[in-house]
């Protein structure tokens, strides 16, 4: 099966190009900050928080050659759900089953430089912060 991109939320982000300013995970879950690739402007920062996280990578998008040329989706946006991901299978696969009754989804987060999968089973929220609030 090769997976699908869907667009999640596609009006909730600003028009111009984000970039990864932060990742931290804490006992909050995961906060991602992004923020505009041009510093001059006035977008503000974006944070998308995963409350209950099951795991998470980042990649520079320079060396995930092979899935920007499979990529396909419905519409733009900065988040996207993954169906029939090899990574919530993976996950499934290591965790020798246990995982097997959640309802995990493959979140992608694409910036202008980095894409950050996150396996979750709760839908990620979205606040948009004052400029320079990374």
């Amino acid at each position: 099966m090769t997976q699908t991109y869907r667009a999640w939320r596609h009006d909730a982000w600003p028009e111009e190009p984000l970039d990864l300013a932060s990742l931290f995970d804490g006992p909050d879950g995961l906060l991602i900050t992004l923020k505009p690739v041009h510093e001059s402007t006035s977008t503000p920062v974006v944070q998308v928080h995963f409350a209950r996280p099951f795991m998470y990578r980042s990649i520079d998008e320079g060396y995930r050659l092979k899935q920007q040329g499979e990529f396909e989706c419905d519409r733009t946006s900065v988040v996207y759900t993954v169906a029939d991901s090899p990574l919530v299978a993976e996950l499934q696969q290591q965790s020798l089953g246990t995982l097997e009754n959640l309802n995990l989804v493959h979140y992608l987060v694409a910036t202008a430089n980095d894409w950050i999968d996150v396996i979750s089973e709760v839908e990620p929220r979205v606040r948009r912060g004052p400029k320079g609030a990374a």
